[in-house]
């Protein structure tokens, strides 16, 4: 089991006895990310090989591998989730007194395709947008894609189990945007957007055979 922590720049690692419920730390005990990075989500690819860290605060996917012997993960690649042109400036914890945060990386969820194949994320700031990035199986390397606008500081967002449809919702919105996923290219490309009231914040999917 992984959790990430934003304020140490860490990810703790942790083994679970799933008969007994209990957790016990991994040796290490935790992942030093890089200074200034807050890690905060993480995913795990489904063949178990890598997980992929969104880094809040600086709109950065972190690919790790994942020992299957030892459940311990070690740094492969990192890859920005922002658009080369992006104004957007690295966040920080607890923004002092004062300080302007109009530009700064709240990147805020993050979601691999059923296939695996692209790894969505919605770096949060004034012109908000989901960006699209493209998954090696192979290595677990990732390649930034494009982006396209969303709700205003997008916060969550869930793609259902067909991979065809992405749903988001924006904290400074009263709305939620439904996307069409393209089978091939991954393109994203608005269907609708539904009214919700405003401060949206998480999105659920649930299946029923």
């Amino acid at each position: 089991m992984f959790v990430p922590h934003l304020g140490t720049d860490q990810i703790f690692q942790f083994r679970l006895d799933a008969k007994a419920g209990r957790l016990t730390a991994n040796t290490p005990p935790v992942v030093q990310m890089k200074a200034g990075s807050g890690p905060r989500h993480i995913v795990i690819s489904s063949d178990n090989r890598f997980a992929y860290l969104l880094n809040e605060l600086t709109a950065t996917v972190t690919t790790l591998a994942l020992d299957a012997r030892t459940g311990l993960l070690t740094e492969v690649s990192s890859a920005s989730a922002l658009p080369p042109d992006t104004k957007l400036v690295p966040g920080a914890p607890r923004p002092s007194p004062g300080r302007n945060v109009d530009n700064d990386i709240w990147a805020s969820d993050l979601h691999l395709t059923p296939d695996g194949k692209l790894l969505l994320t919605p770096p949060s700031g004034p012109a908000a947008r989901s960006a699209r990035l493209r998954v090696d199986p192979a290595t677990g390397t990732l390649t930034y894609l494009s982006s396209t606008p969303t709700e205003p500081q997008p916060r969550g967002f869930a793609v259902d189990p067909t991979g065809r449809t992405m749903i988001v919702s924006g904290e400074k919105s009263d709305t939620l945007s439904v996307y069409a996923i393209d089978p091939v290219s991954g393109a994203l490309s608005l269907r609708q957007k539904y009214p919700t009231g405003k401060g949206s914040n998480w999105v659920e999917i649930v299946s029923f055979d």
